[in-house]
């Protein structure tokens, strides 16, 4: 039983491994920059709900670099 496990393991780990080498399998762009408009706004609305400075400023920080990401291209890796 152990070494079916182990098959198994083997056979799905080399899959996943190339799943994450497909470059196809990456999102596109478009949706990467859609994602993080959302996100900076999700971030500043909580923002406004946010009583403690410390946490404010956090959460506008976050919300600017989520910006910043959505005007940027996205590097190739």
């Amino acid at each position: 039983m152990l070494r079916a496990q182990f098959d198994l393991h083997s056979r799905t780990g080399s899959r996943f491994q190339a799943w994450l080498e497909d470059r196809s399998s990456r999102p596109p762009e478009k949706e990467v920059r859609k994602y993080h408009a959302c996100e900076a706004a999700r971030l500043r609305a909580l923002a406004a709900n946010v009583t403690t400075a410390p946490l404010k400023t956090r959460l506008l920080k976050e919300a600017e670099q989520h910006e910043r990401l959505t005007a940027a291209p996205s590097e190739p890796q």
